[in-house]
């Protein structure tokens, strides 16, 4: 039997039964198991079905008596072998009740008439959808339970006594029954009198019909998501309030954006915000009390105020954020020779204009240096000037090694390319060699080579068996990265 929706705006009345006009709507799927016996061969059928619609309404006005109704239209699909059987079946139930409740539980005892339509699929041998009817007594039973975070839960039973069953052939015929199920009510809002909210729904039936042919049994269980509507006798009495917090500079006042919020209040679950580009945070459903905002935001010290929250009001906090002191890094630089690694002593370091001298470890260290990245100069006798790019870090001596190269070392000049085959262009695994700086390579399975020599003119002889043997000269000066492809044609 249908009963009024539970609550459902997440704020209780004042009055026990203050629900005077409760509606639901409901849509889901439904998913059937049923079995049909009869002088033919029979068949067992089942399946998921949508189109699983039901509209509840009831009115208990301000007292403990009242009615409701139910109309609930079903979808139903039976797939044989050969073809689809498909159709829809009707419910209907309405009467009277009462209710009482005792402390968050809620009991309801309601006794009607009820209205359902049962598949009725004779003959087996050809299956068509057909309708049986039965028509009842009904009784009804129903017990809400107020549940943290305001939600509603809810277990239901329904029992019909039949009075009259008839068959799809007009006949008499007997039908046996029952219904069970429950339900989760989610609060959303309210609008003066008028709560709403949704609601997870699930359903199992059960139906046996015996006709002079047969007999149909089927199990149907059914899910589905409902909007409720509860009408009270009077505007339920707030509950929370609303807080809104101004986070600005304590030298300027300007708002600012961006700073992180977390509102904190005895046993009540912390929440963090972000401010808006306006420095504003607003919080709403918030417990009446006091209520601390702590904010912090980059380049601030961490900041509070407290705000004592109030029922259905919305009050103002501001919270006057300092900024931080500049706070400095430092770095710890070390100076190398590139080709031994030993430390250099003497060196000079030059850092933001300042000229600091290397240590017998070949280290300076630079205190008291801004956030960022910082040019580093570095000049040693015997070595090449070099410079580098150190990065400070607020609070931390960040290390910056640098390596010199020797001045009288000349720099290398790098030979470098690939040997490919001229018919199809593929890598070639080849033999190369520099008479004149005794050098011998292979190229890899690329094709790739490198060189590595010092300036001068060199014969780089390549060979590969099954191609001619093929002679490059190539001048090269300290530092240079000559690139040349060879392609070699077979024999």
């Amino acid at each position: 039997m249908a009963a009024p929706p539970a609550l459902s705006a997440g704020t209780p009345s004042s009055h026990p039964f203050s629900d005077m006009l409760t509606a639901r709507v409901r849509y889901g799927a439904a998913l059937r198991q049923g079995t049909q016996r009869d002088a033919g061969p029979g068949f067992d059928y089942g399946g998921v079905t949508g189109n699983d619609l039901s509209l509840e309404i009831a009115a208990f006005g301000t007292g403990h008596f009242g009615g409701g109704a139910q109309l609930h239209r079903e979808a139903f699909a039976l797939l044989d072998e050969s073809r689809r059987v498909e159709g829809s079946l009707l419910r209907f139930q309405g009467g009277a009740g009462g209710r009482v409740k005792l402390g968050p539980v809620r009991l309801e005892l309601m006794a009607g008439y009820g209205y359902a339509q049962l598949p009725d699929f004779a003959p087996s041998n050809s299956p068509s959808f057909n309708r049986a009817q039965r028509h009842s007594a009904l009784l009804a039973s129903r017990v809400l339970v107020h549940l943290p975070l305001d939600l509603t839960g809810e277990v239901r039973g329904e029992y019909p006594l039949p009075l009259a069953v008839i068959d799809a052939a007009g006949r008499k015929a007997q039908a046996t029954g029952f219904a069970a199920g429950g339900k989760i009510a989610i609060p959303v809002g309210s609008l003066h009198a008028l709560e709403y909210g949704l609601a997870l729904d699930y359903q199992f039936v059960s139906d046996r019909l015996v006709t002079q042919a047969g007999s149909t049994a089927q199990a149907v269980s059914r899910l589905g998501a409902a909007v409720e509507l509860r009408w009270l006798d009077a505007p339920p009495p707030p509950r929370f309030g609303g807080l809104i917090v101004l986070v600005i500079d304590s030298e300027t006042g300007t708002a600012i954006a961006g700073a992180r919020v977390e509102l904190r209040a005895g046993d009540e679950e912390p929440k963090t915000l972000t401010a808006g580009d306006d420095g504003r945070v607003s919080a709403a459903r918030l417990g009446p009390g006091p209520w601390i905002a702590r904010v912090a935001a980059a380049g601030y010290l961490p900041s509070e105020a407290r705000a004592v929250v109030a029922a259905g009001q919305e009050v103002t906090a501001a919270v006057q954020a300092k900024k931080e002191p500049p706070k400095t890094g430092s770095l710890a630089i070390s100076v190398v020779s590139r080709e031994t690694g030993n430390p250099i002593a003497g060196a000079v370091v030059a850092v933001q204009g300042k000229e600091y001298q290397s240590d017998q470890a070949g280290s300076v260290t630079v205190e008291g240096l801004l956030p960022g990245l910082v040019p580093i100069a570095v000049k040693a006798r015997g070595y090449r000037d070099a410079s580098e790019v150190g990065s400070v870090v607020a609070l931390k001596s960040s290390e910056v090694p640098i390596a010199l190269a020797e001045a009288e070392k000349p720099v290398p000049a790098v030979i470098k390319g690939t040997v490919k085959s001229r018919q199809g262009g593929k890598p070639v695994a080849a033999t190369l060699e520099i008479p004149e700086a005794r050098i011998k390579t292979s190229a890899d399975a690329r094709g790739a080579f490198t060189f590595r020599v010092e300036a001068g003119t060199y014969r780089v002889m390549i060979s590969a068996p099954g191609f001619l043997h093929q002679q490059k000269d190539i001048t090269v000066k300290p530092g240079d990265q000559a690139i040349f492809n060879i392609v070699l044609h077979p024999e």
